[in-house]
């Protein structure tokens, strides 16, 4: 992705195209529309949301859902700045200064997928195969609504709001492992019995201080 984005590549063409034939479309009502949605993915209203969520993960003493989320969305909010700095690709527009004037990757989508995705999986990891299947659903629909406000309103070209999207499904994603469901956790008492005979299953029990052995009645 960071290799198209080089002057005179097709992506870049791509983003000129975009970027000309959104201008062209554009209505007083669609950017109304278009801010709003922009507006919900803002930096103050992201902070907002994490800080609600891991406050709500560590009052109910789910650790590692916690620290994973936290560790998820602090390392996302540090790699996207430092790679606008690396990068040094203008916007469409001036609109910011410091690291936030450069575009690639977009804020708005690499935060909002980070976001919105761990939450979704907080939220349907319990539930039916088709509660998971809606609620995943309405979670992409609003992460690429907006990353596509960004396009539409001329903040970022199409190809820093699809840097933001895979980012999500390949940085982001490994994280998901720190909030997956009780079930699949590591630290469940039969995790190490995994393809291993009655003996040495009972060995690891053992070992973990999962079982205990039996001790001698005194008389």
């Amino acid at each position: 992705m960071i290799g198209e984005v080089a002057p005179g590549e097709p992506m870049v063409r791509a983003d000129i195209a975009i970027r000309n034939l959104f201008d062209s479309l554009r209505t007083p009502g669609g950017d109304r529309i278009m801010v709003f949605m922009t507006t919900l993915g803002d930096g103050i209203v992201v902070t907002f949301a994490t800080g609600a969520v891991a406050a709500y993960l560590f009052l109910r003493k789910a650790w590692r859902r916690g620290t994973g989320f936290v560790i998820a969305m602090a390392g996302t909010a540090l790699f996207v700045p430092l790679l606008k700095l690396m990068l040094h690709r203008s916007r469409p527009m001036e609109l910011y200064t410091g690291a936030d004037a450069y575009s690639l990757p977009s804020g708005h989508a690499t935060l909002n997928a980070v976001l919105f995705g761990i939450c979704a999986v907080l939220v349907a990891h319990d539930l039916s195969r088709w509660a998971k299947a809606a609620i995943f659903t309405v979670t992409a629909t609003l992460v690429i609504t907006i990353g596509f406000s960004r396009v539409y309103l001329g903040a970022h070209w199409m190809s820093d709001v699809l840097a933001g999207l895979l980012f999500r499904h390949g940085d982001g994603f490994r994280l998901r492992l720190r909030v997956r469901p009780d079930s699949q956790r590591e630290d469940r008492p039969d995790h190490g019995c995994r393809n291993r005979g009655p003996d040495s299953c009972r060995l690891w029990r053992l070992a973990s201080f999962t079982e205990l052995p039996n001790r001698p009645r005194h008389v």
